[in-house]
């Protein structure tokens, strides 16, 4: 769009980052909930920073006629808020279950076992990671190279494109109504077993 400022893409490319960063720190103990099969949790962190989220884009659109700059900063306000409900659900469960779960285990640090050896990062862990890298530099381009290629080429007007986009994220509607519960429960089930064998 020709009336937006480019320095509110790089902004809100910034922006989108920084939410990444920040969502980051929430997804262990969603991962511990779901290894738990208590999916409550999650269900509550995502539906009310999705709501945050929407109210947040909504009023900077609105009232502050912004543009570009108002999905970075639903971004920011989406992450914050799965962070903050994270956190108090983990809280919560610390008082539940006696020390048990403490909180200090999901934040940032040296990990220690049991001979005293610290490392920042686990040696399974380090085996994967060239794996698990090129199979998300794969998956990325795989599923963003039609919008690559749309923008290199610039055969296709701003109209089409957002025609196209359009079309797109509504027939994607769809498979993710449709798998994305089935998704969860096969993950959530056979994580369960995984944690009794």
């Amino acid at each position: 769009y020709q009336g937006t400022n480019c320095a509110d893409f790089k902004l809100c490319i910034v922006l989108y980052s920084s939410a990444c960063g920040i969502q980051a720190f929430a997804e262990p103990f969603i991962s511990k909930y779901i290894a738990q099969a208590d999916l409550t949790p999650r269900v509550m962190a995502e539906g009310i920073s999705v709501l945050v989220k929407d109210a947040v884009v909504y009023t900077l659109i609105i009232a502050f006629d912004m543009e570009v700059l108002a999905f970075g900063y639903g971004e920011i306000a989406y992450a914050g808020s799965a962070l903050i409900i994270s956190f108090i659900n983990a809280y919560r469960k610390e008082k539940e279950d006696n020390g048990e779960f403490s909180i200090k285990d999901f934040l940032p640090g040296r990990v220690e076992l049991p001979n005293k050896t610290k490392f920042w990062i686990y040696q399974g862990h380090q085996i994967n990671l060239k794996e698990v890298s090129i199979i998300s530099a794969l998956q990325c381009l795989l599923g963003e190279a039609e919008k690559i290629l749309m923008i290199t080429l610039n055969q296709l007007t701003p109209e089409e494109m957002a025609e196209y986009s359009l079309v797109l994220n509504l027939g994607g509607i769809i498979p993710r109504v449709v798998y994305s519960p089935i998704e969860e429960s096969a993950f959530t089930y056979f994580t369960k077993i995984e944690a009794h064998t």
